[in-house]
């Protein structure tokens, strides 16, 4: 892959309700270091999905409700970013991540994004072939999306993310559904994403599962940073 830089993340301050009122966050202030590898953690309701929805700027310009404070991906306010420039700095791999994608085979997926910005065929070519040697998965590139196991869906969903050549690759609980051996492979394809400089953070629920992989941690609660660290200073705290 093409070395990246990555990029800066920041919350400052913010609180965010849905518009039925129910408080998602809570004062919430982070920061996650350019090139870095973050796993967000926390139970279900915790406010870790709703961190990475902010920095990807799903919140505040698909989903409604109460926010306050700041986002900033890089120096950029996301509150303030068209949703398409956010698509420039920033790739989400979902849950489930067969209801991201929009076409009907692999080659053709891993097009879309870049099809979309107008970047030229042969550098589309180039990124895909690139993402599918990055995650072992030149085999599949035929293949049609419907026909794929939950493990390989991921992993072109983490190819998706790669071709879309962002500094920042966001992933929300990319080991859910997975079996034991195929949740070593997707914390694995979590170092290789941030190998050459890309800024990435995860959510698991697990902590032993997180601290596998990551170098930093957050762990939330309530909607509330509860604890910032590394993984071995967390997982020696009575938590």
């Amino acid at each position: 892959m093409t070395p990246l830089d990555g990029t800066r993340l920041g919350i400052r301050g913010v609180s965010y309700a849905y518009p039925t009122g129910q408080q998602v966050l809570d004062g919430v202030d982070l920061d996650v270091a350019p090139g870095s590898l973050t796993l967000v953690c926390g139970a279900s309701g915790s406010g870790k999905s709703t961190i990475l929805r902010l920095l990807n700027g799903l919140i505040p310009h698909f989903h409604d409700g109460e926010l306050a404070g700041r986002v900033l991906v890089g120096d950029e306010e996301v509150c303030d970013t068209p949703i398409e420039r956010s698509g420039l700095r920033t790739a989400t791999v979902f849950q489930n991540p067969a209801s991201q994608f929009f076409t009907t085979t692999v080659a053709d997926e891993l097009a879309f994004a870049p099809q979309n910005y107008q970047v030229p065929a042969p550098e589309i070519r180039r990124r895909r072939n690139e993402a599918l040697e990055t995650l072992g998965i030149t085999d599949l590139a035929e293949r049609e999306l419907r026909c794929l196991s939950g493990g390989q869906t991921q992993k072109v969903a983490c190819a998706q993310a790669l071709a879309q050549q962002t500094p920042v690759i966001l992933l929300d609980e990319p080991t859910t559904f997975l079996d034991l051996a195929h949740q070593v492979d997707i914390l694995q394809l979590c170092r290789r994403l941030n190998a050459d400089g890309r800024t990435v953070v995860a959510v698991l629920h697990d902590l032993n599962q997180a601290a596998r992989c990551a170098e930093h941690m957050i762990v939330m609660h309530d909607g509330r940073v509860r604890v910032t660290g590394s993984p071995r200073r967390i997982l020696t705290e009575d938590l």
